[in-house]
This record gives C-alpha cells, structure tokens and sequence, in this order.
C-alpha cells in the first residue's frame, strides 16, 4: 500500500513539475523539475501511506 500511494503521488507531482518546467524553460528545465518533483512524490507519498495506516 505503501509503495503503490508513493509512485500514485510521485506521477502527479512529476506531471506537476514538468508544468512547471515548461512554463519557466524548455525540454531540460521540465525534466529537472519533473525528475525533483518525482522523488519529493515518493518521499511524502510513502510516508502520507504510513501514517494512514498507522491509524
């Protein structure tokens, strides 16, 4: 559950990023930020999975 709730959060802020990336620069800048984007994802994912089933 835990890994499954970590990539789910990591694809939407990846996505979130590449945004971002692209209104700031080009193909590179949206990688970069898809790419930091994607592990605060699977960080805060993962440990948002843990409390929940904590509880």
């Amino acid at each position: 559950m835990a890994k499954t709730l970590g990539w789910f959060v990591s694809f939407v802020l990846s996505y979130v990023g590449w945004y971002i990336g692209s209104l700031l620069g080009g193909f590179m800048t949206s990688f970069i930020f898809s790419m930091i984007f994607t592990g605060i994802g699977i960080f805060y994912g993962r440990k948002w999975a843990e409390q929940l089933l904590e509880s």
